[in-house]
């Protein structure tokens, strides 16, 4: 008898035996107990059947169910289509800001290493037909590649955080998060510098930060292209040799050196041990290739890649988030911008894909390892290379173009009264012209610029061949497209020229010229003298960033310009009755420095930099006082209407002021001012008496009517003023605009604890404050587009939050007021224990108890930076630390993300708020409670402690992470024991129900 099955036996057992048998074995109980009764087989054979009929049954019930279910479900699936079910639960609310620091760190490494820049997160979506990212013709004009930079940031950002693009918090996030992955990522190929670069006889030595010889080390400036020979200080070139083969430069072939761009996007992707096996690692922690879902590369990484690779031979220890190498002086931002540019012109170049494969390869493991040499190119790529850099101002290789700065005084010409330009129209699509400027005529002053030789072709790249002629200097100006057909223009008698074209805003009738001036250059004009321009270095390059008044209602309020003599004005001059006019012209004379505040300068009685007379002189006499100016890139555009002829003057029109230049008066007036000033003073003046809130008949009167900067704009934005462009935050007409104001201190406390506490540009950053909040409140549509368009109005409502960020910093001064003589036991006049505390900032570690000296293990860590965190942002629920934990992060990835940190400028403030507090003591102990602003060097001070934490940062992301973290985390316990200790105080049985 063959063996019974398992489930057969099962059945059998479930009949009649007890006992359970297992699969696959005979029972033998039941079937002793069957040949007992009977021994014909004939029973256990029915049996059997009997079984399988019944398990048929049930398998039939079973499938009956299924069907029942599945028909179930679709009338229910069908019936959740014609009307949502009352009790379906709500759809989960996705976090906008969520994925953003992982999509910003991935923009860092792949899209551009450096922050765009708040305006291009505040632009709008670009129009339609844009140019893409990856198109070349997005360096065409400025304003296609700054769509094309929007559209970056657009297509980055995950679906449910493009809305927010504009908001003040993932602005901030992501700029953080790209500062983070910048230091951390570029720190971690300096540890593997010496695999990534290939250098034979390279030591790892050469490549700490503590090694202060990197650029006399031979073979590192062999690879920079720097002669042994040179002399400091030192050119750097963009097309390095490190980037091509056996480190000869050949234009042909650029990035041929393509290991080193491949080794450090590998470290980036994969991790410093990447390098040690080749392909993508398998398994192990989840790398930012897979976090980021990178599977090939970019020109943006390929650019990152290059001059990461250039960085590590330079004698720099840190790469700075501006760009600019502090010890080399190379413009690492500028380098990254001109590779981008060739990069995505050449990207489906047959060269690049070849060089593409390989690194793909490298670092992916995909595509084929192509081995063979290049293929023969058709054509030189060098000239095409050449031209696009110069259309970024960049020096190329072939031509030597020399664009340094020096002090010496270049003479450009001569500026007469009445000479005139004969200028050769060229109409275009941009309305440009090219004027012919002869050696002996015209009133036009040429700002030096880097020309290209007789016949080398300029211009973006093929097919545009523009050739100067070597007789003469050819200029580009920019008129309004209706002028373009005049066949000559007559020039004003005082006109800068630049060789770059830019559009003009005014009257499509008018003929405007374009005054251009480099942030590098000081333009100093005479009238009727030579006209001398004196190549500086300006105050730019040390980050301070120049201004211009803030006349024009645009968003570039603070626009860069160089320092510009202005002479005084003719009609001034001849009011001048006393003395030499020409020796009090020299005398008023001065420039106008990038930190001057221009509100306290009188600029000619607001009159236009040159004014017209006639209809279009009092056409355009607005939009000439206004000054309308536009940024681009380092330069300053700055429109000027031009001059009718004397004719014109005589004419029968409206009489307008019109000064040829503005003067400005620093320090003090001209003769003739003062005379204007006291007649005005001594004028006789009606006061007028107060009117009465009430009517006749006791009804309360009609609102005040709206000063004259509200009279053209809705009532919902009317402010009440309490100063010029300053209003307080109680007492406006509406509620709107109180809780914008509101909120707008909110978002500036959280700006200054999670950003920067001493902001370079505080007025800008609270413009975008005060932006914000409009934006989010429900009803600031219209005060968000009035504070778009209207700069007065913007100042005016950003001075309450401006004017509170002097308070925040000067309650955390005197909250480290409170700790310092009981922490440090310092006594006035006190000068050797002053210098031990000041000078190395030796307070910022707690004693060893061992020792009884400073613990350099324990930074930031004195029991009186730590008593001023807790007082000044972790006292209790409400406080700032608490109410912004929303924003701390961690720049560790994986398990250790969700370990967040103190933010580096709260911790910077604090141990900037103590050292204050010991040097106001050590002075005057009256002014411990002074306020925090009026110690100098406090923001040179905050500066030094952020750049030290940075640095740690750089040098250890493990050791800085594990410090912020450990403070956070003690700051949160002492909260949550207070919050713990008062619910203990509670006696719930003895409360009401």
């Amino acid at each position: 008898m063959p063996p019974i099955s398992g489930r057969s036996a099962s059945a059998l057992a479930d009949l009649g035996d007890d006992e359970t048998q297992e699969a696959g074995e005979i029972p033998t109980s039941g079937i002793l107990s069957s040949a007992s009764r009977c021994n014909d087989g004939q029973q256990d054979a029915e049996a059997l059947k009997k079984m399988q009929l019944e398990v048929d049954s049930m398998r039939d019930g079973f499938r009956a169910l299924q069907e029942q279910q599945a028909s179930t479900l679709l009338k229910t699936y069908r019936q959740s289509r014609v009307a949502p079910q009352p009790e379906a639960p709500a759809e989960p609310v996705l976090n906008p800001l969520a994925d953003v620091p992982t999509r910003a760190k991935f923009f860092a490494a792949f899209v551009q290493p450096f922050f765009p820049g708040r305006d291009t997160f505040m632009l709008p979506d670009p129009p339609a037909g844009s140019p893409e990212p990856d198109d070349p013709d997005r360096f065409l004009s400025p304003e296609d590649n700054i769509f094309a930079n929007v559209y970056e940031i657009i297509y980055v950002l995950p679906e449910v955080s493009r809305r927010s693009r504009q908001t003040n918090e993932l602005i901030t996030m992501f700029e953080n998060s790209m500062d983070k992955v910048r230091s951390t990522e570029i720190h971690k190929v300096r540890g593997r510098a010496v695999t990534v670069l290939g250098i034979p006889g390279a030591q790892e030595t050469w490549f700490s930060t503590k090694f202060k010889g990197r650029e006399d080390v031979p073979q590192l400036r062999d690879m920079l292209g720097v002669p042994r020979d040179a002399k400091k200080p030192f050119k750097y070139k963009l097309w390095a040799p490190i980037l091509f083969t056996d480190g000869v430069v050949r234009m042909s072939t650029p990035f041929s050196n393509w290991e080193p761009l491949a080794k450090v996007l590998k470290v980036i992707l994969w991790g410093p041990t990447s390098l040690d096996h080749s392909g993508p690692p398998i398994g192990g922690p989840h790398r930012n290739a897979r976090l980021w879902n990178a599977t090939h590369s970019t020109p943006g990484a390929f650019a990152f890649a290059a001059i990461i690779v250039i960085y590590l031979c330079s004698p720099d220890n840190e790469f700075s988030k501006d760009g600019v190498g502090a010890i080399s002086g190379i413009s690492y931002k500028g380098f990254f911008d001109a590779l981008k540019r060739i990069l995505v012109t050449y990207w489906e170049g047959t060269h690049l894909k070849l060089i593409r494969k390989k690194v793909d390869h490298y670092i992916f493991g995909t595509g084929s390892d192509t081995s063979d040499p290049a293929p023969p190119l058709n054509e030189d790529l060098t000239d095409d290379i050449n031209a696009a850099l110069a259309a970024m101002n960049m020096p190329s290789e072939s031509a030597e173009v020399k664009a340094e700065q020096t002090d010496e005084i270049v003479e450009l010409g001569t500026i007469t009264e009445s000479n005139d330009v004969s200028a050769d129209v060229g109409a275009n699509v941009n309305g440009e012209i090219q004027v012919d400027i002869n050696k002996e005529g015209p009133s036009v002053v040429v700002a030096p610029s880097v020309s290209a030789p007789a016949g080398r072709k300029t211009g973006r790249g093929r097919g545009q061949t523009k050739r100067q002629s070597s007789r003469s200097t050819t200029a580009a100006v920019a008129v309004s497209p209706a002028a373009a057909p005049v066949a000559s223009a007559s020039v004003p008698a005082t006109v800068i020229v630049s060789d770059h074209p830019a559009p003009v805003a005014g009257d499509a009738n008018d003929l405007g010229f374009i005054l251009r001036l480099d942030t590098q250059q000081t333009t100093k004009v005479k009238r009727g003298s030579s006209a001398v321009a004196r190549t500086k270095k300006s105050d730019a390059r040390k980050g301070r960033p120049a201004r211009i008044p803030d006349t024009d209602d645009s968003d570039a309020d603070d626009t860069s310009t160089p320092n510009i003599p202005i002479p005084k004005a003719p009609q001034a001059q001849a009011d001048d009755e006393d003395g030499d006019p020409a020796a009090e012209e020299e005398e008023d004379e001065e420039y106008i420095e990038p930190d001057d505040d221009l509100e306290d300068v009188d600029i000619g009685n607001e009159a236009p930099l040159v004014a017209s007379s006639g209809k279009r002189a009092s056409q355009s006499q607005s939009r000439a006082s206004s000054k309308v100016s536009a940024r681009s890139g380092s330069t300053t555009v700055i429109a000027i209407p031009p001059l009718d002829s004397d004719d014109d003057q005589e004419g029968d029109h409206e009489e307008v002021e019109s000064p040829q230049l503005c003067k400005v008066n620093k320090g003090k007036k001209s003769l003739s001012a003062k005379r204007a000033a006291q007649v005005e003073y001594e004028r006789p003046r009606v006061k007028s008496e107060p009117a009465d809130s009430t009517s006749n008949d006791g009804a309360t009167a009609a609102a005040p009517k709206p000063s004259s900067e509200d009279a053209n704009w809705p009532v919902s934005t009317h402010v009440v003023r309490s100063g010029t462009n300053k209003c307080n935050l109680r007492g406006q007409p509406s509620p709107v605009i109180t809780s914008i104001l509101a909120a707008s201190l909110d978002i500036a406390h959280q700006s200054l604890l999670i950003t920067d506490a001493f902001p370079a540009d505080a007025r800008q950053v609270m413009y975008d404050v005060v932006t914000t909040a409009a934006t989010r409140h429900p009803g600031g549509a219209e005060i968000v587009t009035r504070l778009q368009a209207d700069l007065s109005y913007r100042k005016t409502m950003s001075s309450v939050a401006l004017n509170r960020l002097s308070i925040y910093r000067t309650d955390v001064k005197k909250v480290a007021v409170k700790h310092t003589v009981k922490e440090y036991g310092i006594r006035p006049n006190d000068n050797k224990r002053l210098e031990e505390l000041t000078v190395t900032n030796e307070f910022i570690f707690p004693l060893n108890k061992t020792t009884h000296k400073p613990d350099p293990g324990l930074p930031f860590q004195h029991p009186a930076v730590l008593n001023t965190l807790r007082g000044a942002f972790f006292k209790g629920p409400n406080s700032a630390g608490v109410k912004f934990r929303s924003q701390f992060t961690s720049i560790l990835a994986g398990p250790q993300a969700s370990e967040l940190e103190l933010p580096s400028p709260m911790l910077a403030l604090a141990a900037t708020a103590v050292r204050s507090a010991i040097l106001d003591n050590h002075t005057d102990p009256s002014k411990r409670d002074a306020s925090f602003e009026q110690t100098a060097d406090v923001p040179t001070t905050y500066a030094s402690f952020t750049k030290t934490l940075d640095r740690l940062m750089n040098e250890s992301d493990t050791k800085y992470h594990r410090l912020m973290h450990k403070l956070l985390k003690e700051m949160g316990e002492i909260v949550e024991a207070k919050a713990s200790s008062t619910f203990s105080m509670i006696d719930l049985d003895a409360m009401d129900e």
